[in-house]
């Protein structure tokens, strides 16, 4: 069996080069469009980040504002007892108690 390679392109790797370079000259320069920033006040951004699925404390924690701040821009009421939880270290429980009979 025989391998035959035919040599009907025979130009050179740099010749290439060379006129890829003399064909490839930009027409016109790039210019650079400048780009609009917009600065979110800290109510829309805490309306967007709720919007986008996030907590109410991951919002604070992102925004280094309180709970309270996030709640009260998003409209949701605590209540005095959720607020401050309340603990009654006194309080008994009554355990059943076995009949001897």
């Amino acid at each position: 069996m025989s391998i035959s390679i035919s040599n009907t392109y025979a130009a050179s790797p740099a010749s290439t080069v060379q006129n890829v370079s003399k064909a490839a000259t930009p027409v016109a320069k790039e210019t650079s469009i400048p780009t609009d920033t917009v600065k979110l006040s800290q109510t829309a951004q805490i309306h967007a980040l709720k919007q986008s699925g996030q907590g109410v404390s991951a919002i604070a924690s992102a925004l280094g504002v309180s709970l309270a701040s996030v709640d009260s821009v998003l409209g949701i009421a605590v209540t005095a007892a959720a607020a401050t939880p309340t603990t009654n270290p006194t309080a008994t429980i009554q355990l059943p108690v076995a009949l001897k009979g």
